[in-house]
């Protein structure tokens, strides 16, 4: 009997192990998302660098574009830009895989394309596939966003920080792996500044697309007192000191 136990003990835990192991699946695409009319390219230009073959093949060309059609239909739905008058007029979004200095993450946004540095795919330590769509989630919001024009633009600190909560409402994480409560400043940008609009999103719901949505026009801080009823500053006051830890 002692026996059948230790098997069964053994078995479940070879199961256990086995099951950590697997890659987690993304969770935004089981299956293609429907057409949007976009056009979505895919070009490496790593070639037999590290982070080359670790696109190639842990990733993809077709997961790729699925992942950009994916994004896009998701930020779209979340600021509520279902109808082509009410987002950005971009009607192709390409992908580059470059070798560039360092293995820092280093992916960038730019005249709607989406840079990613190939030597931080070659040195990641984790699930690699998962890790590729969150940054393409950030980045296709950083496309879709807007940003409040030349004359009243809004932090590049917000603006990374809303591309991050994008990320993190898809459950693809923060790419610094940020807890709630972290950072010195409410606008320092990426996964502090994710965590706290999170927090300003409990304050009210719809907030970020609501924010968004205004800055098609211009940015102020008067944004924050208009849609929470509060200035930023006393939202971040409020919002650090259920941390007392940081």
């Amino acid at each position: 009997m002692q026996s059948f136990l230790l098997t069964l003990v053994l078995l479940a835990t070879s199961a256990a192990a086995a099951e950590a192991k697997r890659p987690a699946t993304p969770v935004h695409y089981s299956k293609p998302p429907p057409p949007d009319g976009m056009t979505y390219t895919v070009t490496c230009h790593a070639g037999k660098s590290p982070g080359g073959p670790v696109f190639l093949n842990h990733i993809g060309v077709a997961e790729a574009k699925q992942a950009m059609s994916s994004a896009t239909q998701f930020v779209w739905n979340m600021f509520n830009q279902t109808h082509p008058g009410d987002r950005r007029n971009v009607k192709k979004i390409a992908l580059f895989i470059d070798n560039m200095k360092g293995d820092t993450l280093d992916a960038y946004p730019g005249k709607n394309e989406i840079h990613v540095n190939a030597n931080f795919l070659g040195k990641y330590k984790g699930n690699i596939r998962r890790e590729f769509v969150g940054i393409v989630y950030h980045q296709v919001t950083r496309v879709w966003q807007w940003t409040g024009g030349k004359d009243r633009e809004a932090p590049k600190g917000l603006l990374t920080g809303i591309a991050e909560f994008v990320r993190m409402e898809a459950h693809y994480g923060t790419s610094e792996k940020v807890k709630p409560g972290e950072g010195k400043q409410w606008d320092q940008g990426f996964g502090v500044t994710a965590r706290f609009l999170a927090h300003c999103e409990k304050v009210k719901k719809g907030f970020v697309k609501e924010l968004n949505k205004r800055m098609r026009y211009g940015y102020t801080k008067a944004y924050f007192v208009d849609i929470l009823g509060k200035p930023v500053d006393q939202l971040w006051k409020e919002y650090k000191s259920k941390y007392p830890k940081y």
